[in-house]
């Protein structure tokens, strides 16, 4: 079962609401357990354009779980 998708300005409301971290934290958690899927199947084997794909996928996971604390930070300093 997968969550619904978090559009931009929710985002941005989530964190202005989340001064002490808890939705930072749970956002990068699941950020990290969809890269994780990724790596999986990466793993199971699969075809070059589907590996391609998969390792965009990754990095794209790894860009939002570098720059949502940086967001956090922008929204909730003090």
């Amino acid at each position: 079962m997968s969550e619904k998708p978090i559009e931009i300005v929710e985002l941005d409301q989530r964190l202005a609401n989340d001064p002490d971290g808890v939705e930072l934290k749970r956002l990068t958690e699941r950020l990290l357990a969809g890269k994780g899927r990724v790596v999986q199947e990466m793993d199971r084997g699969v075809s070059t354009d589907d590996y391609a794909r998969l390792s965009s996928l990754a990095q794209a996971y790894d860009a939002g779980v570098e720059a949502l604390p940086k967001l956090w930070a922008s929204i909730n300093e003090t």
